[in-house]
Parts: C-alpha cells; sequence; structure tokens
C-alpha cells in the first residue's frame, strides 16, 4: 500500500466564507504521498469544522473521506496516497463546506527510465550442443530497465550454417532481461550469436559438436547402505539426445540384498539401486546410460554397507495403553535397528488374563478377563543374532 510524505504547501485564495485546497507536491511518483491542505476563510467555530474530501481518479490518489479543522485554526493537512502508474495521470481532488466546493489537480507521474541502460552480456543456454539437437536459448541482460518503449536488438549469427537466429527481438519495457531462440542445424561447427543495441554489441559463440554429450553426473562413490535398513542410491545422467533414457548393468555386482533398478523406475534420466542390504560388504559394478540417438556413456561406482543398527524396542514409555475386562485389545511392540525378520517373546512376568504376544510382527491382543496392573518383560530377536529386551507395564480396568 502507499505511504505518507508531508511537503510544502500552496494556496489558492478563495471567497470568504468558503475554503481553499493546496498540494504539496502537486506533482509525484505514483506510490508516493502527498499533503491535501484545507485552508478557511476564518477560524473554525466550536467543535471543528468538518470538510468533506473526494478524488475524480481514485484507483490513482485517494483521500480521507473528511479533515476536520480543529477549533479556532484555520487550516488543516489531509494525507494523500497514490498507485504506481505506467504514464502520467491526473485526479482532481475536491473539498467542501459549508456549501463551497474547490478543487486542485494532482498529478502522478510513472517511475524515471535510466537513459543509461545498455547492452550488458549474452548467454547461451547450453553454449555447447551435440549434432542432433534442434535448439538453443539466448538470454540477453541490460545493465538498468529498457526505455518505456521497450528495446529493440538488432540479432546476427556468424555462421548461418550452424546456427540461425531471428533479425531482430523486441523487449518489453522496463525489462532488466530479454531472451530470444536459437535454431540449430545438423552441422558440426561454432557460431559467434552477436546482439547490437544503441551502438553496443555483445557476443557469445555457440558450439555444435559431433561428439556426445551425454553422461552421468552422479558420483562414483554412492552414499553407504546399512545392514537390514531400507536403501534407496539414485543415479542420473544429463545431457542426451532425446528420452528417456534406457539403463544397464554391465559388470561387477551391486551388495547383497540390493537390487539395480535399471529402467523399472520410469524415469526420465534416473536409475538407482534399491533394496535392503544383508551383510557388510564393499562392491564396484559399471553401468552404462543410452539415450534416444543411441548415444551412451558408462560409469564404475562403489558403494559400501556399513553393519546393522542396534537392535532396540522403541516403544514411547513402559506403560502400554490400558485395558478393559471384556473388551477387545491390541497394541504393537516396535523394534528399531537390526535385520528383519524379527520375533518376540515373554522373558519374564505375566500378561494379563486373556492376553497373549504374537510373536511376528510383535503385538500383544486378545481380550482381558481380569483386571489388575501387570508388569512382564518381552525380548525381540533379529536374524543377525541381536536381541534387546524391555520391561512394560499394563493397567486393565474392570
Amino acid at each position: 500500500m502507499p505511504v505518507g510524505l508531508w511537503g510544502v504547501q500552496t494556496h489558492v485564495s478563495l471567497a470568504p466564507s468558503g475554503l481553499s485546497v493546496s498540494l504539496a507536491p502537486a506533482s509525484l511518483q505514483g506510490g508516493a504521498t502527498s499533503a491535501a491542505t484545507v485552508t478557511l476563510t476564518g477560524v473554525a467555530p466550536a467543535g471543528g469544522a468538518v470538510v468533506s474530501m473526494s478524488s475524480s481518479n481514485a484507483a490513482v490518489a485517494t483521500v480521507p473521506a473528511t479533515v476536520t479543522v480543529p477549533e479556532g485554526a484555520n487550516s488543516w493537512p489531509g494525507l494523500v496516497s497514490t498507485s504506481a502508474v505506467a504514464v502520467t495521470t491526473t485526479a482532481q481532488l475536491s473539498a467542501a463546506y459549508n456549501g463551497v466546493t474547490r478543487s486542485a489537480t494532482l498529478t502522478v507521474t510513472p517511475p524515471p527510465v535510466s537513459g543509461g541502460a545498455a547492452l550488458d552480456s549474452v548467454v547461451l543456454s547450453p553454449p555447447t550442443v551435440q549434432v542432433g539437437s534442434t535448439q538453443a536459448s539466448a538470454t540477453v541482460l541490460f545493465t538498468g530497465l529498457t526505455p518505456t518503449v521497450g528495446a529493440v536488438l538488432a540479432i546476427a549469427s556468424s555462421n548461418p550454417a550452424v546456427a540461425t537466429v531471428p533479425s531482430t527481438v523486441t523487449v518489453p519495457a522496463l525489462s532488466s532481461s530479454g531472451a530470444f531462440p536459437v535454431r540449430v542445424l545438423p552441422v558440426a561447427g561454432t557460431s559467434t550469436i552477436t546482439v547490437t543495441y544503441l551502438g553496443v554489441a555483445r557476443s557469445a559463440v555457440l558450439t555444435v559438436t559431433a561428439q556426445s554429450l551425454l553422461r552421468i553426473t552422479t558420483a562414483a562413490i554412492l552414499p553407504n547402505a546399512t545392514v537390514g535398513q531400507n536403501y534407496a542410491g539414485f543415479i542420473e545422467a544429463c545431457c542426451g539426445q532425446g528420452g528417456p533414457y534406457s539403463w544397464s548393468l554391465v559388470s561387477g555386482t551391486v551388495p547383497t540384498g540390493l537390487t539395480f533398478a535399471g529402467n523399472s523406475l520410469r524415469l526420465v534420466q534416473t536409475t538407482a539401486v534399491t533394496g535392503v542390504a544383508t551383510r557388510v560388504q564393499t562392491t564396484t559394478f559399471t553401468v552404462r546410460v543410452r539415450d534416444q540417438a543411441g548415444n551412451s556413456s558408462t560409469k564404475t561406482f562403489t558403494l559400501s554397507v556399513d553393519g546393522a543398527l542396534p537392535l532396540s524396542i522403541t516403544n514411547q514409555g513402559d506403560q502400554l495403553p490400558n485395558g478393559q475386562v471384556g473388551v477387545a485389545y491390541a497394541v504393537g511392540l516396535f523394534p528399531g535397528g537390526g535385520v528383519g525378520p524379527w520375533r518376540w517373546s515373554l522373558v519374564t512376568g505375566t500378561l494379563p488374563l486373556g492376553l497373549m504376544l504374537q510373536a511376528s510382527p510383535g503385538r500383544v491382543q486378545g481380550t482381558p478377563t481380569a483386571s489388575g496392573t501387570y508388569t512382564f518383560t518381552v525380548r525381540v530377536d533379529d536374524s543377525s543374532g541381536q536381541f534387546a529386551t524391555r520391561q512394560f507395564n499394563l493397567l486393565v480396568l474392570p
């Protein structure tokens, strides 16, 4: 929203028993504020003088509905808020009191345009393409904002057999950048793309190569996996001609329990190694990616598997939810770490009558038949030989 600004006042003389309205400033940039000062031909009576205010163009300039001149004073300011404009615009601001109406004209101007805005640079994306690619893009940057009429750029390609460009492009008004397409022909070579504006020229070189640009971009050492934990190590490629890419495992093996996803992910340029590792080891394997034009690239990866996390029982607190006689009961017990599958057993204590401990997955379940407080210890064993125990309390209500 516009913000306020008080300024210097100028006054217009009016008839006796009337009023005048003045603006300070009377001309300003949209978004700034002015002061509309109401001046009476005499001092305000007891209780003050309430002056009605209005604007002929509320979309550009707004005023308060009333301005009250305090008792004994003969003038008082009111805040005028303005909005941003694209072209110079005026608004009539009126004040009415005691049957007399007077107006003043407020001029609202657009932001100034820097006359020093000049061509700064030209950037090609990508600057190198493979034969068979059909288009690149060019971005033009300016040192400031373009004029209100826009900026017409002259464009040329030094080698139209390699790349062609439009002869001109118009960048919209008050812009700091523009863009245009570069059409790439199926010929290897280079072309200098030159843009000229107000006598200043800037260039960038486009290279069209017969060599494949397809490559696997993921680092050769994949993040470690952990025995017993779900794993997904993604492998990505870029810069090929046409997708989706196809993937294959050409040599080596992934760790035991993990699988090379190949094309099963159905992603444009990504595959992965996924699964649950079952033992500590480090393996090396080589992956190939192929694009729709038949270009291919390979890369060798290393993936290590860390030992299983310590096995624990992760239920929050030692007090299981209360049960009630005659009401079905089922509460899960949850392992953390270790290597599945997990098996549960009762070590010490007794469960409430009517309840039992399910071995896999761990769960205390059944229908209690007797009330009371019960304390018992459970044990969980994983497939790697680890185990963990924990004592729980369970209250059965009557």
